[in-house]
């Protein structure tokens, strides 16, 4: 089996969204708007190949970088939108972020000059700098994916080895996870049988002393991690092993192992949240409580009561 941070953690929030997301690959039933995608998407391109090809080298590497903005633009709305992934792009959306492309290139080209000063205020260079690094570790019969941001390891005063992840959100503090940076750490881990020795989130849209929360990552913390993980991805395949193969598995079969567990904050975002009772019983009541389902509805196939 193959899991992710992000399946690891869609899982626990809830194990209904998983199985929509990567059991039965559900193309999300109404069409996501990717413009809060846009930002951060092309942010992270920009300075992957930043780290990937070298471009420090270059004598004016700040303005091919900045000039380069709208052509990465251009494929990041591509792959957002691509066929399958439902995805659109609607400015005139109330929760956009941005009204314009220009807008949005404008931000992306404006943040350039202050990640680099963040990478060379936190001295983000040195002997080894990969972008997108891929980690997975195959252990006991199964693999722990994950592509980490940014590995560095950095020039003296310094001289360690630094995985950092980048966030373009505003909201600083508010989509974070540590144990995120403890994935990442886990899988360095396993490739170089010892930990980094710092991981952090940069901020692209903080200023360079303020742009990375640094934090240390201890052996007993990976192995605690490891264990949850591997508790889990064995209650998933035994969630999967219950189902029936033929004929297909009804919805409250499905249910009953991928139970449904509505959260505001889940919810809100949740791709599949139209296509989950639960989950709109719950927002419909502001997120206090599920709201009931309609009597006589005992298999849960009536919604009139929220106007479905």
């Amino acid at each position: 089996m193959y899991i992710s941070y992000s399946g690891f953690s869609s899982n626990e929030k809830c194990p209904y969204s998983y199985w929509h997301r990567y059991v039965a690959k559900t193309v999300p039933p109404v069409p996501d708007n990717r413009i809060n995608m846009l930002y951060g998407g092309t942010i992270g391109i920009s300075f992957e190949h930043f780290y990937n090809q070298k471009m420090w080298r270059l004598p004016n590497f700040q303005e091919v970088m900045v000039a380069k903005v709208p052509e990465l633009m251009a494929k990041v709305m591509s792959d957002e939108t691509a066929p399958g992934k439902n995805g659109i792009i609607n400015w005139s959306d109330e929760k956009a972020n941005f009204r314009s492309l220009n807008a949005v290139v404008e931000a992306v080209q404006e943040a350039i000059p202050r990640g680099l000063k963040i990478i060379r205020h936190h001295r983000l260079v040195g002997p080894e700098a990969t972008a997108e690094m891929k980690l997975d570790s195959k252990t006991n019969g199964h693999i722990l994916g994950g592509r980490c941001d940014i590995l560095v390891q950095r020039v003296p005063p310094h001289n360690d080895t630094v995985i950092v992840d980048g966030k373009g959100s505003k909201f600083r503090d508010q989509y974070v996870d540590k144990r995120q940076l403890r994935w990442y750490a886990m899988l360095f881990e396993d490739h170089r049988k010892r930990l980094p020795d710092k991981v952090g989130f940069l901020y692209w849209r903080s200023d360079p002393e303020t742009g990375i929360d640094w934090y240390e990552v201890k052996p007993d913390e990976t192995a605690e991690l490891r264990q949850v993980v591997f508790e889990a991805m064995e209650k998933i395949e035994e969630r999967k092993r219950s189902l029936p193969v033929a004929p297909e598995p009804t919805r409250e079969q499905i249910l009953t192992a991928f139970p449904a567990q509505p959260s505001f904050d889940h919810c809100k975002w949740c791709n599949y949240l139209s296509a989950c009772e639960e989950g709109t019983r719950f927002m419909a009541n502001r997120g206090k409580a599920p709201l009931p389902i309609s009597e006589g509805d005992s298999d849960g196939s009536g919604v009139d009561d929220v106007g479905l």
